[in-house]
């Protein structure tokens, strides 16, 4: 079977008017708007649903309060859809809607849903970057000095929280849905890309401790520029920063978390790794010394990435 990607995620949340405010800053085009909540689209086709935490009609989650309640899945056909269907029936519930979708849950108990895929590629030109020895631009500015706010463009990767065995958790994903392990951390996490996708992960499963639930949602922008700009506009809207920026090792992207009103953290990301089937699987044993390769605020060098807020303390 062949997963392409997140094509949407769907957030119960108590206040999704702020929830739609902090969207909306980071250049989500509203598409629908109603009075249990909002639904937000990205260049990509892909979407993002806000729902109030009194809607009848979210799936349950693993953990309570504001978080991501469904995430789906964009198929790459409707045969590929079927085999799913019937091989998740096999031992769980899957339900069908008028609209073709699959809802299910995965092994943790966070709810999953399928669809033919609707996200559309996007072909946007990298920045020319000079080098000593290389001056590929000449007689212009580069891109990055020109002041703007930058818009998300598409969907990345998602993270969970995965307590419990890690190969038991990361088995639901690779021998029933056809994930490839691209890196796997012992002890700590694994990431995982969908078998018709080359992002270097679609889905890092994490852990800590019995930490449950959603972890993370990815957004991608153009290049490193457009990460300091959109994410230095965030601040400047008074949205707060969780970490960042910095460039992360596995998957080698730029990132800038931020905490989402909606619930878990939003990234913006840039220059992510690019892989396919001549990828070998990467073991290590531990995490290297710190949350990435650089981080520009020493002072995140002294937090717990991926915290929560009550665990949002200065380590001495």
């Amino acid at each position: 079977m062949k997963i392409t990607g997140v094509e949407s995620v769907t957030y119960g949340c108590a206040d999704a008017k702020t929830a739609g405010r902090f969207l909306a800053d980071l250049g989500f085009e509203r598409i629908e708007d109603g009075a249990t909540g909002a639904t937000f689209r990205l260049p990509d086709n892909a979407t993002v649903i806000l729902r109030a935490l009194s809607d009848k009609s979210l799936p349950r989650a693993p953990v309570e309060g504001d978080t991501a309640r469904e995430l789906t899945w964009g198929v790459d056909g409707g045969d590929e859809l079927k085999r799913i269907a019937d091989g998740l029936a096999k031992d769980r519930e899957v339900k069908e809607t008028p609209d073709g979708a699959l809802h299910t849950a995965d092994d943790l108990g966070h709810a999953i849903a399928f669809r033919v895929a609707a996200k559309q590629p996007l072909a946007l030109t990298p920045p020319v970057t000079n080098a000593p020895g290389a001056r590929p631009r000449r007689n212009r500015r580069a891109d990055g000095t020109e002041i703007r706010v930058p818009k998300i463009q598409r969907m990345a990767h998602v993270g969970y929280w995965a307590p419990g065995d890690l190969d038991r958790n990361m088995a639901f994903y690779v021998d029933r849905l056809g994930f490839r392990v691209t890196e796997y951390i012992r002890g700590v996490g694994a990431f995982m890309r969908a078998a018709g996708s080359n992002e270097h992960h679609d889905i890092f499963l994490a852990r800590r401790g019995e930490r449950r639930g959603f972890q993370h949602a990815s957004y991608e922008v153009r290049d490193v520029d457009e990460v300091m700009l959109l994410g230095s506009h965030m601040e400047s809207r008074g949205w707060e920063t969780h970490f960042g920026p910095g460039r992360h090792i596995f998957g080698s992207n730029i990132f800038w978390y931020l905490w989402h009103p909606a619930g878990a953290l939003l990234e913006i990301t840039a220059d992510l790794d690019w892989v396919d089937d001549g990828w070998t699987t990467r073991y290590h044993d531990g995490l290297p010394r710190g949350a990435g390769s650089w981080i520009a605020r020493p002072i995140d060098n002294r937090r717990i990435p991926f915290r929560t807020r009550e665990e949002d303390v200065i380590i001495e």
